[in-house]
């Protein structure tokens, strides 16, 4: 099976937020957008805003000898962030690989309850369709060679 990789996981991600309609500030692993800055301690991958409303958006690829505790925290203390203007709570949006994807699901079910309606959990899944492999290249298509 392939794996996507940060960038691709965070590409993916830029792509939900602005079909929800929000433009982006900041975006880590981006050509043309500086990256986000910390929010206390923690590295975010995109920054956007949309009229008043601000999100925040974090990748979780691999929790392979990574502390569930560090990410607990880390969700706790984004999803609790307010605006500073506004007073406005920030919305959290997490873009997970399926492997992980109970894993922090049971984590912002069980244990934030109260900031579960700030986060914004997205399963990203590998599109087969996508990927053409080489044993598909050496046999002839079955798509005709010209489509208008």
């Amino acid at each position: 099976m392939k794996s996507l990789s940060k960038r691709d996981l965070i590409d993916k991600l830029y792509f939900r937020l602005r079909t929800a309609g929000y433009s982006t500030i900041g975006r880590r692993l981006g050509t043309y957008l500086p990256d986000p800055p910390d929010i206390g301690e923690f590295q975010i991958d995109i920054l956007a805003k949309q009229k008043r409303e601000f999100a925040i958006g974090i990748v979780i690829d691999d929790l392979s000898g990574v502390d569930v505790e560090f990410i607990r925290k880390k969700i706790l203390f984004l999803a609790e962030r307010k605006s500073t203007y506004s007073g406005n709570s920030v919305k959290l949006h997490i873009a997970v690989t399926r492997k992980n994807y109970f894993i922090i699901k049971h984590i912002i079910d069980n244990d934030l309850p109260d900031y579960a309606q700030n986060i914004d959990l997205f399963l990203v899944e590998i599109e087969s369709d996508l990927f053409v492999s080489d044993s598909s290249l050496a046999t002839s298509s079955p798509f005709p060679r010209f489509i208008n």
